[in-house]
């Protein structure tokens, strides 16, 4: 049997005795009685409000509608995890995305480790502290998802986006081209695959809903099965939690029990969404998809023929490609903050690098990112060539640029528009240092979260827009109190700290063995104390052996200076001087 027949799962209509006569009907005893079903009663039990209609006295389900159409959903498993860094597979790496303090989606090896969806943040880290926690950002997830949608479209034109990691299209067209549904999902799932998506899954079934429940189960729903598919799943998967806490609380655990309700007594307990939450139990779900439509197409490709290898060359090449791609942009009221650069060697060689600015790109930021990702590629770099460059070997023969992040140019409208000040010229010259020098030369400082002097800032090149990693308003326990040292040792120098009696170090209380007296430097110089405070201990990573740290800092003045030491182990290090 072919791996595409094994895809496709037939699920026989199983005998529902309940079936014989119609929901609602009633059954005349001897005695001229009625008999009701239990689950009537449940449903009846709940008077309607008096300016409601008896809704109950409609029959919805002698209403004719047209048959369900063939619906293929894609769901990508993880894809908050995955949106972080698509071009990064997850492996063995042990991530979690988290909103309001719980777990909203967490990789394969966070699994294994009992990390489950809704755990809170504590419970999850107590399980495998070395878990990884991120802050779920929506935009990130919609941002990521938009290579997906565009390569579903590329096989399958009319795509509904359901949500970040799941959509859904029409499948009875590209059926009747591939020749079976089954084959129409392998043509896709390889194409997926070749764009470096292989974990998508799929599901065709009657229906949007059906077709996303068959998805999580990667398989085919024979057309007019989906009710049977459909009736053993929790209620829960119709994603309305009261609605569903009620049926629970009625004995209706299943959307099969839930489909056995008469639609018109549904309707008048629960109203028009209870109608259809029914209709997606019973599978009889006949709404049409809601395509997207396709965005443009600001991507712009700069090709370079013949190849080059000198970096001004290749700069002033694509000069007029940069200056589209931002005519384009500015065309639709739009200006880019973050561009993917794409830079292809002859030799299949690439490099590829994300840059974001500050304010806006113009064409000259384009270039000048172009020239400064030719020369991190080139060991060479001032434009001597790019021969043994290390991630581009040989000529050059395209730059891609692609908006990976854009903003209305209302938001800027006073930058756009406004006159050029003192903070552009300051701009202009910076800029100009680091084309001479290298796009590192000229760095800003922005304000982070940490316990160390190094943890206090985050450097960024000028014209990059920080990326703050640590939040500064955090608690951070041990944290060396303000104000930090003026001068950073980076390395550190090692330094000789005695007391009265011998080295210093740290007891079992967590405090100096005696206090310190002199410290002695690396040119065997020698200051003594006169006073100090501490110690600040930190112990950071402790559950990763390899990383694990723990330092005890104090502040020391001698006749000189001001001094910052810290104590790792049993060696003493001079991590900063305050001037």
């Amino acid at each position: 049997m072919s791996p595409s027949d094994r895809r496709v799962r037939e699920h026989r209509r199983r005998p529902n005795p309940s079936a014989a006569e119609p929901h609602g009907a009633e059954e005349r005893s001897g005695s001229g009685e009625s008999k009701t079903s239990p689950s009537d009663r449940r449903v009846r039990e709940h008077r309607r409000p008096p300016d409601q209609p008896d809704l109950a006295l409609f029959d919805f389900d002698a209403v004719e509608s047209e048959p369900a159409p063939r619906i293929l959903v894609m769901w990508y498993p993880d894809w908050p995890v995955v949106a972080l860094d698509p071009t990064v597979p997850l492996d063995d790496r042990a991530i979690a995305v988290l909103e309001a303090g719980k777990v909203l989606a967490c990789s394969p090896a966070a699994r294994v480790h009992g990390i489950r969806r809704g755990m809170r943040r504590r419970d999850a880290q107590s399980r495998l502290p070395s878990l990884v926690c991120h802050d779920y950002q929506p935009e990130y997830d919609a941002r990521a998802f938009e290579p997906l949608l565009a390569a579903i479209e590329h096989v399958s034109p009319g795509v509904e986006p359901i949500r970040p990691g799941m959509c859904a299209t029409a499948a009875r067209g590209p059926t009747r081209y591939f020749g079976a549904e089954d084959r129409f999902i392998d043509a896709l799932g390889e194409y997926l695959e070749s764009l470096g998506f292989p974990d998508a899954r799929f599901g065709i079934a009657d229906g949007t809903f059906a077709a996303s429940q068959a998805a999580k189960a990667d398989l085919i729903v024979p057309p007019g099965q989906s009710p049977t598919f459909l009736r053993d799943l929790p209620v829960g998967v119709l994603d309305r939690p009261e609605l569903a806490d009620v049926l629970r609380r009625m004995g209706l655990r299943t959307l099969g029990a839930f489909a056995e309700l008469p639609t018109g007594q549904v309707a008048a307990r629960f109203g028009a969404d209870g109608v259809l939450a029914h209709r997606l139990a019973a599978g009889r779900e006949r709404r049409r998809l809601a395509v997207r439509t396709p965005p443009p197409e600001l991507t712009v490709t700069a090709p370079i023929d013949p190849p080059l290898e000198r970096i001004d060359a290749i700069a002033f090449g694509v000069r007029r490609y940069a200056d589209t791609f931002v005519e384009h942009l500015a065309d639709r009221d739009l200006v880019c903050t973050a561009l993917q650069l794409r830079i292809e060697g002859e030799d299949g060689s690439v490099a590829e690098r994300l840059w974001r600015h500050p304010r806006w790109f113009t064409a000259g930021d384009v270039v000048d990112r172009v020239r400064w990702q030719l020369h991190s590629a080139s060991p060479a770099g001032q434009g001597i060539g790019l021969q043994d460059s290390g991630n581009i070997t040989g000529a050059i023969e395209a730059v891609t640029f692609a908006p990976r992040e854009v903003d209305r140019t209302g938001v800027y409208a006073d930058e756009l528009w406004g006159p050029r000040g003192p903070d552009e010229r300051v701009h202009r010259a910076f800029t100009r240092v680091q084309s001479i020098l290298d796009h590192t030369s000229v760095v800003t400082l922005t304000r982070s979260g940490g316990r160390g002097p190094r943890d206090f800032c985050t450097a960024s090149p000028w014209g990059e827009r920080p990326l703050v990693a640590r939040d500064p308003q955090a608690p951070w326990p041990g944290r060396l109190p303000d104000p930090a040292p003026s001068r950073i040792l980076s390395p550190p120098w090692s330094v000789i700290v005695q007391g009265s009696k011998d080295r210093l170090y740290i007891n079992d209380r967590g405090f100096l063995s005696e206090d310190p007296v002199s410290v002695i430097f690396r040119d065997h110089s020698r200051e003594d104390i006169l006073e100090w405070s501490g110690p600040w201990s930190s112990d950071e990573t402790w559950w990763d052996a390899g990383k694990h740290l723990t330092l005890h800092r104090i502040q020391a003045i001698t006749a000189k200076s001001a001094y910052l030491l810290a104590l790792n182990g049993s060696d003493w290090w001079l991590e900063g001087i305050y001037d």
